[in-house]
């Protein structure tokens, strides 16, 4: 009878200790997803030298906050906390450059998606590069065309021009209905690249569909240094409103130009960050009265948007800029898909294709991008064009020397100075 208790003893010792070794050898073969990254690669392609370096230089800013709040906040929760590491290239201010940069970046970094750049041009360099590559690319130029290229790996998180026509357009009507001068004719002066160029079909179609003749059509070569024939002929068409599509350069020699001629339309609104930014302030009287059209405001008193102001001004000493702010709502954007993508799709969090399923499901209504864009959210459509660009718009005026939100009611800071005294 011990015998036998003895031997069934030892026989079930022997069952466990294979079923153990069962479980363990199962576990060890079996096919899992991707464990917990460690850190996540999202390269960014702006410029960081030539002409268009300022705006890369503020873009990086931008970037490099995000990547800071997003990490603190617990980085990436989906993917078992995993940082966001950002790698820079510079594109310069050239198309063959950025091409060329871009693909630097995709074979030598392995990154997992990328963005930039500002300008629309380069934009559509890099995307060319990253479509060949299958990355996701979150692309912050404006031009209307960079959605309709039929690129399957792009997506956009700047509204496209002909938002900024339609709410232009909406606050000239506001302000023409309150003010007893509503405008009748219009002229357009842009610089000739492809943010110029679309700038200008966009606008033109906004202000023709209220009756807005335009009776100046003008555009220029960006590299100008003379502008002053281009001032005399504005002034010559005499319109009610100038609308002038610029980057900071350019945009700079018109106001001086425009200053001393003393042309004085009801209103001019300046397109483009070389508006928006303490460079044009610096003109001092020749910039008074600009009117600038972003998708931000400084001014909103909203817990994130008050983390992204402050905090933007403790680590860079200055008030943030739009193009600041793009490059921080395009990484924390980005940052929301992924996650997103990561709960959807945990056994293949970053397959490019998942990652564009996500992106086309996901409505951002919540978080940073609720409170520090203007229009509160974020989704996209088959293209990668937002849903919600038509309302993520300020129209800031410069008053007394400094930048104030006059347009819309829920974001002004004062009222607008409308005709030009």
């Amino acid at each position: 009878m011990v015998q036998t208790k003895r031997n069934l003893a030892i026989v079930i010792a022997l069952i466990v200790v294979i079923a153990v070794a069962g479980i363990g050898i199962y576990y060890l073969w079996i096919p899992k997803g991707p464990g917990p990254a460690e850190e996540i690669k999202i390269g960014v392609l702006e410029a960081f030298s030539g002409w268009a370096a300022e705006f890369g230089e503020d873009m990086k800013k931008g970037y490099e906050l995000a990547a800071k709040h997003i990490n603190e906040r617990g980085g990436v929760k989906s993917l078992g906390g995993a940082k966001i590491k950002l790698v820079f290239h510079d594109i310069t201010s050239d198309a063959i450059v950025a091409k060329s940069e871009a693909e630097r970046l995709i074979t030598r970094e392995n990154p997992k998606i990328i963005c930039g750049s500002y300008c629309s041009y380069l934009c559509a360099a890099c995307a060319e590069v990253t479509e060949k590559y299958k990355i996701p690319f979150a692309m912050t130029g404006v031009a209307e065309y960079l959605t309709q290229m039929g690129w399957k790996y792009s997506y956009r998180t700047t509204p496209p021009l002909s938002s900024y026509a339609v709410t232009a357009v909406e606050f000239f009507v506001s302000v023409g209905t309150k003010t007893g001068y509503m405008p009748r004719t219009a002229a357009v002066v842009y610089e000739d690249s492809s943010f110029g160029v679309s700038l200008a079909e966009s606008y033109t179609k906004e202000l023709k569909k209220v009756g807005i003749e335009i009776v100046l059509d003008e555009p220029y070569p960006s590299t100008i240094t003379d502008v002053r024939p281009i001032v005399i002929r504005l002034k010559e068409a005499n319109p009610d409103i100038a609308i002038l599509g610029s980057y900071l350069g350019d945009a700079i020699l018109l106001a001086r130009e425009i200053h001393a001629v003393d042309f004085k339309p009801w209103a001019i609104l300046g397109i483009g960050a070389g508006y928006t930014l303490d460079d044009f302030l610096a003109l001092g009287e020749p910039a008074e009265y600009y009117l600038n059209e972003i998708h931000f405001s400084p001014y909103t008193e909203k817990p994130y948007n008050l983390a992204f102001v402050n905090d933007y001004k403790a680590a860079y000493g200055v008030t943030p800029t739009e193009t600041g702010h793009c490059g921080y709502i395009t990484l924390y954007a980005t940052y929301e898909v992924l996650e997103f993508c990561a709960k959807t799709f945990p056994e293949d969090p970053f397959n490019p294709d998942n990652f564009m399923r996500a992106l086309k499901t996901i409505h951002l209504t919540y978080g940073p991008i609720s409170e520090t864009y203007p229009a509160g959210a974020m989704a996209w459509d088959e293209n990668g064009e937002q849903l919600y660009s038509r309302n993520g718009h300020c129209i800031h005026q410069v008053i007394n020397g400094k930048y104030e939100c006059v347009w819309p009611e829920d974001f002004k800071t004062t009222d607008v100075v409308y005709p030009i005294p």
